[in-house]
């Protein structure tokens, strides 16, 4: 094989392993998150090693400043979430929190650990 087809291969398999790259993961405080931009879309993966929970509560400043209300609960077997319609322009600083929720007590209510607060930057 000549040098030249080695060095094509392995520019073409480098920036294939860039672009799918995840575009922001880390964990902290019980969470992990692995987030993934699509055009104007980013999505959430997330897992969590919080027990006896009935359901995830979810919000951005971004959802408040765009009409999208304050938060939105996330089912306790869902482990995905996504903003959609981001602005086109880049870099886009997106910030979000995720806390877990039990349900209980007289009158029903939820009980929720600590937000915990990612960021990431669109490019």
């Amino acid at each position: 094989m000549n040098f030249n087809v080695i060095r094509v291969f392995g520019v073409t398999l480098l920036s294939a392993m860039v672009l799918a790259t995840p575009a922001s993961a880390g964990c902290k405080e019980g969470f992990c998150v692995n987030g993934h931009d699509n055009g104007r879309r980013h999505s959430v993966d997330f897992t969590s090693t919080y027990s006896n929970v009935d359901h995830y509560n979810v919000r951005s400043p971004w959802l408040i400043a765009n009409g999208g209300g304050h938060q939105f609960e996330v089912g306790r077997n869902e482990r995905g979430f996504s903003f959609g319609s981001l602005p086109t322009s880049r870099p886009l600083d997106i910030e979000y929190s995720i806390q877990a929720c039990s349900r209980g007590g007289f009158p029903p209510h939820s009980n929720c650990g600590p937000w915990v607060t990612f960021y990431h930057t669109m490019r």
